[in-house]
């Protein structure tokens, strides 16, 4: 599925590539040589199994709809539709012109995700967009942890980190594992911003209730 028609967006944990023709989004876990091959196979394998169809959220509105995958090549194919919420930012143009409630969708997302046992510390805008039917879809789960499987082992995915995050995530820890769901809260009130400050108060109202 990919070819030469792939326009680059984004480089991080993965790469973030958009068709010329604006119907698919590509999630390339292609930085082996950064994060090493079972880093990027890990992220991979966690990000894959929570879009594909047998997904506990690929039920909801806000899950981004899988399109294919290639195992071998750490590469994730999602549909797309419409804009990416980083981009329309970066523009300085506001998200109520593309989609009037996205701040109850994001809310609501929360709720889903909770109800659903499952905790998503990859809150940024880049990792959302915003299809022509004005409803907010959610990627890049490669952070996303069930409930059941905290506190986690730790050290491998410390590479992720920066300085600065690292020294807080290591504070969280007990021993080499960490709750994720702490990580999210630091998440959520401390450095991951959206227009209005919208996610402490998400973060009360879902998590605190």
């Amino acid at each position: 599925m990919m070819s030469e028609n792939w326009i680059p967006v984004e480089q991080g944990v993965y790469s973030l590539y958009k068709s010329t023709d604006n119907k698919f989004l590509c999630q390339a876990y292609e930085n082996k040589e950064k994060y090493g091959m079972m880093l990027m196979r890990s992220c991979f394998i966690r990000d894959v199994n929570l879009v594909d169809i047998s997904s506990p959220i690929a039920k909801y509105p806000w899950c981004a709809e899988f399109a294919d995958d290639t195992r071998d090549g750490f590469k994730i194919f999602l549909h797309f539709d419409g804009t990416l919420c980083q981009e329309i930012l970066d523009r300085g143009e506001k998200l109520e012109d593309y989609c009037p409630d996205w701040k109850q969708q994001l809310e609501q997302m929360c709720i889903d995700l909770h109800n659903e046992n499952i905790c998503k510390v990859s809150m940024y805008p880049k990792c959302f967009f915003i299809d022509n039917n004005k409803q907010l879809k959610a990627f890049g789960h490669f952070s996303t942890s069930r409930y059941m499987e905290l506190p986690m082992a730790m050290e491998m995915y410390m590479p992720l980190f920066n300085d600065e995050r690292g020294a807080m995530v290591r504070k969280l820890m007990v021993g080499n594992a960490l709750d994720m769901r702490l990580l999210r809260e630091k998440a959520f009130n401390e450095y991951i911003k959206w227009p209005d400050d919208v996610l402490p108060a998400i973060y009360d109202r879902v998590y605190r209730s």
